[in-house]
């Protein structure tokens, strides 16, 4: 989960939630809780590419897109999902799913 800009947030003060999913009868124990997305609608784009190139995806579907879909984009973070490994992939075949929700 994405919780600030990377194009205006300084590199130190950027913040991200890791996630994978679990099953429900897991209990969070320290540093590590729980968060359930919230339903509802999200725009979506789909990135191929080294993650360095993830913010002209972002442009694209939050500078473009959403202004002329007649929507607006909702108060919660948005997310990524990343298909395939940095470490087994080359940069310029990765794939991100990006979700950001819509506001109802």
């Amino acid at each position: 989960m994405v919780h600030d800009d990377p194009e205006i947030t300084p590199p130190e003060r950027l913040r991200y939630d890791a996630a994978i999913v679990v099953p429900e009868r897991i209990q969070p124990a320290g540093e590590i809780g729980i968060q359930e997305l919230a339903p509802g609608d999200y725009a979506t784009a789909m990135h191929r590419g080294p993650y360095h190139a993830l913010g002209a995806t972002y442009a694209r579907l939050c500078g473009e897109w959403l202004p002329s879909s007649g929507r607006e984009a909702g108060s919660a973070p948005a997310f990524e999902i990343y298909r395939n490994m940095p470490h087994t992939t080359p940069p310029d075949e990765l794939v991100t799913e990006i979700y950001v929700p819509l506001a109802d």
